[in-house]
């Protein structure tokens, strides 16, 4: 039986990008080692930063940040442990001096972890009609990923009340995210931009945007 993922994603951005890459990066980076974290995603947003970084350029929809990114554990508990702990709590105190965070710790699907290079699809979203949204907006959205391989990895309730109703563990998270995580899965970047372009998805964007509002970009893994 495949066993959850836990991940904890999320955007950014900078304040003081060269203290954040000189100094946060190199404090905060070995807090992950205890839980066996790894980065398995960090894409940069704005089209002039990705080209500056040799990225890909990426699309989105909302306001995001500056920057994505996502951590990969072996399962939601030692997530949590990590975004919990004592070694990142050593280091809040310079990561919000250097940068603006927006992030959860979530719970992914079975074989939902990243491989090198896989599009993918991140974001959050609040509801503004729950029951159009499940009963109207998600079967008219869920078809448009099969062209394109695609698949949920993520779906996941952040607000405490909801993930109870839902039966799933509580998240806990920082920054302004939404009431709802979700990560789509694609073989190839090419792929999920494909779809985030496409003529299928165009046809239910104004249902999504009546009965929601979300915040998303399209990212490629590391490799």
């Amino acid at each position: 039986m495949s066993v959850k993922k836990g991940y904890v994603y999320g955007f950014f951005d900078l304040k003081d990008a060269a203290e954040f890459k000189n100094v946060y990066s190199p404090m905060a980076e070995p807090t992950l080692k205890p839980y066996g974290g790894r980065f398995v995603m960090k894409h940069a947003l704005p089209p002039p930063m990705a080209a500056k970084m040799g990225m890909k350029e990426s699309k989105g929809f909302g306001t995001t940040g500056m920057m994505s990114f996502m951590l990969e554990f072996d399962t939601f508990d030692k997530a949590m442990g990590w975004f919990t702990g004592p070694e990142y709590a050593a280091v809040l105190k310079k990561r919000d001096e250097v940068s603006d965070f927006r992030m959860a710790v979530v719970e992914g699907t079975p074989d939902s972890y990243v491989h090198s290079k896989a599009g993918l699809v991140v974001g959050f979203f609040d509801l503004k009609d729950p029951q159009e949204f499940m009963k109207v907006y998600s079967p008219m959205a869920e078809p448009t990923l099969d062209p394109y391989g695609g698949k949920f990895m993520i779906k996941y309730p952040l607000a405490p009340p909801l993930a109870a109703k839902m039966g799933v563990k509580e998240s806990k998270g920082f920054g302004k995210t939404g009431m709802m995580a979700f990560t789509l899965k694609f073989e190839t970047f090419e792929k999920a931009m494909g779809w985030f372009t496409g003529p299928e998805y165009a046809a239910v964007l104004a249902k999504r945007d009546e009965v929601s509002d979300f915040r998303m970009a399209v990212v490629e893994a590391m490799p």
